[in-house]
């Protein structure tokens, strides 16, 4: 079976220099949370964990910047509801 990707569009200012930008988290449907770069998961080994893997970025005249990002959660969620967050 061929790996679920979720694309998200989302919108952020940051001022340069400031903070991380967009930090994204997801909350499974039995309780379970996850945020983002968090190695929590992957130190105990049983997850769940969230890395973004791949992201581009783009800007033009405007002081704003473009970011495509693909995120890796690990394990599959259990059934229900996927709630993704962003800070």
């Amino acid at each position: 079976m061929p790996p679920r990707m979720i694309e998200v569009e989302a919108h952020g200012r940051d001022v340069p220099g400031e903070g991380d930008g967009l930090r994204f988290g997801l909350r499974f449907a039995d309780g379970t949370e996850v945020a983002q770069d968090d190695e929590t998961g992957l130190r105990g080994g049983i997850g769940p964990i969230l890395f973004r893997f791949e992201s581009s970025t783009s800007s033009g005249p405007e002081p704003s910047v473009d970011i495509v990002m693909r995120l890796w959660a690990w394990p599959l969620p259990p059934p229900g509801r996927v709630a993704l967050t962003c800070s």
